[in-house]
């Protein structure tokens, strides 16, 4: 009996000729074995199966990302307040006392280090919060 190679088997399963019968196939030869197997099991329909609660959790994605942009805007908006507000504030006071806002700067110059240290440690805090613990 002659060895078969592999392009053989492939072109024998193909056509279907193993079953025909024909008698130079070795009939206990291991690659064509390999080779029927491989080709039954692709001929099968994969099992596609989706989630039963797909929809839901496109819909939690969506609210997720949509609470977000608004917590985004939150976060724009109380920003921009504060700044305005210690705008206003230090026209308010220059208006009316300027030797207050020499003070109050003075005072900032001169604890800057206490108030940079405030300001990283607090981003610090609301990114790990962010980032480590996970909301639901």
């Amino acid at each position: 009996m002659k060895k078969l190679n592999d392009e053989e088997i492939q072109r024998l399963l193909e056509h279907n000729l193993a079953e025909a019968g024909r008698k130079d196939i070795p009939a206990d030869d291991n690659d064509l074995q390999m080779y029927q197997l491989l080709f039954t099991e692709l001929a099968k329909e994969p099992q596609v199966q989706l989630k039963i609660n797909l929809s839901e959790e496109v819909v939690r994605r969506i609210q997720i990302r949509k609470d977000a942009k608004e917590a985004f805007r939150y976060y724009v908006a109380v920003t921009a307040i504060i700044i305005i507000g210690f705008i206003y504030a230090c026209i308010a006071a220059f208006t009316f006392n300027p030797d207050t806002v020499t003070m109050a700067f003075t005072i900032i110059l001169k604890y800057k280090w206490i108030l940079i240290f405030t300001l990283i440690s607090f981003l610090i805090i609301q990114l790990l919060d962010k980032t480590l613990v996970k909301r639901v």
